[in-house]
């Protein structure tokens, strides 16, 4: 769970990005740590026009992976700039992606999230 701290460092770093000028801002979803702005259609040909998104970093939702989002950012806008931004350079592997594995086979059903 994000502490209040860090929502209040997420919030300042918001009205960071908004007074600079930028669409970009971060989101906290669940227990990572994303960026939503401005990125071109999942699956397009490049040519479309750029909309409002999603991007997951895959950082864990802390103060500490602020400094490393705002990296990533920087990444993303200079591969928007210059045309090289590919959504398959940004998704994890299916081994870092979480899963839910249900264990039926015991009295009580339990579940395990592996990151």
């Amino acid at each position: 769970m994000a502490t209040p701290n860090f929502k209040e460092a997420v919030v300042q770093a918001n009205q960071l990005l908004a007074s600079s000028g930028t669409s970009w801002r971060l989101e906290v979803r669940g227990q990572r740590l994303g960026l939503r702005g401005p990125l071109p259609p999942r699956g397009g040909t490049g040519q479309e026009p750029l909309s409002i998104q999603r991007l997951s970093l895959g950082l864990e939702a802390c103060e500490a992976s602020l400094p490393l989002a705002f990296a990533r950012l920087h990444d993303v806008r200079e591969q928007l700039s210059q045309g090289t931004f590919r959504w398959h350079d940004w998704q994890r592997s299916p081994a870092d992606r979480k899963s839910t594995r249900l264990n039926s086979s015991h009295l009580v059903i339990s579940y395990a999230v592996f990151c």
